[in-house]
């Protein structure tokens, strides 16, 4: 997770992360949140859905899907 989370834009000032929907079943969990970001002097709201697979308590696979609109639009204006 930390490798991915590095590879993020060094612009970003801060990320808080608003949790609407957590559900589990066994291994696989799934989120549904809005990640809200300071970057570059912007706020950013990003809607999105993560599942994560984990495995000996840890994370094995973590997948986000989202739409980069949010992003886009933020960066245009």
């Amino acid at each position: 997770m930390r490798a991915t989370i590095e590879r993020f834009p060094k612009g970003w000032a801060r990320t808080d992360w608003e949790i609407r929907n957590l559900v589990a079943s066994g291994d696989l969990v799934f989120c549904e949140r809005i990640d809200r970001t300071e970057v570059g002097g912007r706020h950013v709201d990003l809607p999105l859905v993560g599942l994560f697979e984990i495995e000996n308590g840890s994370v094995r696979a973590w997948r986000d899907d989202f739409d980069l609109a949010p992003c886009t639009r933020a960066g245009s204006g």
